[in-house]
């Protein structure tokens, strides 16, 4: 089977680590092997996460409104964190993974199915009917969903960004602004559109 994997420049240039990082463990290469029934699952605080994500998720952190770590003889291996889709109308009775990782050149082996089953005591007090989450097909095509038996809900769009060639910018940094369209506050910003691959989106029912 052949994979690809779409690395932006800045990644590369800013995140090196981290894309070593994913292309060993694909390739079944990390340097540390951990089973997840050996870890413990606890709550883990906003700044853990945040440090956590910084240091071991391509995208960093994010807001959520709960996160959950695996640990191996008391050292953060692995986390997962929620928050409510932004899409709240369209996903009522949801929460949507926002972050999942595992520590640099570490092959958390069962660490995404123990922190979700992990997870599932917090969502039914939250009353939480359902999960939320996105692959990235830049980096993977969503085994692990299926695997875990989530159930697909179809693709997006492919996902895109501003760059002026050096960086690269969220498109909401360049909205419509009237009587302006978006592609014409780009323009005057002197920068250009750059595509990702899209994701797949995928459910679970609690």
């Amino acid at each position: 089977e052949i994979q690809l994997i779409h690395i932006f420049p800045d990644e590369w240039r800013d995140k090196k680590e981290i894309i070593k990082s994913i292309i060993r463990n694909k390739l079944g290469l990390c340097s540390d092997r951990i089973f997840a029934r050996k870890c413990n699952i606890k709550d883990i605080d906003v700044k853990e996460a945040n440090e956590f994500f910084n240091n071991n998720h391509i995208a960093g952190k994010t807001r959520c409104k709960k996160s959950f770590g695996l640990y191996f003889d008391n050292e953060l291996v692995a986390a997962i964190s929620y928050r409510f889709p932004f899409q709240k109308k369209k996903y009522p009775n949801y929460i949507e993974i926002a972050r999942f990782a595992t520590k640099l050149n570490t092959r958390v082996i069962g660490a995404f199915g123990k922190l979700l089953k992990g997870s599932f005591p917090w969502l039914r007090e939250e009353k939480i009917e359902n999960i939320l989450s996105y692959a990235d097909l830049r980096f993977g095509s969503g085994k692990v969903y299926d695997s875990l038996n989530f159930s697909p809900l179809g693709k997006t769009g492919l996902d895109y960004w501003y760059t002026n060639g050096i960086s690269r910018f969220n498109r909401f940094k360049f909205r419509a602004r009237k009587p302006l369209t978006e592609k014409q506050v780009a323009a005057a910003q002197g920068v250009w559109k750059i595509f990702g691959c899209g994701n797949k989106k995928y459910y679970y029912k609690i």
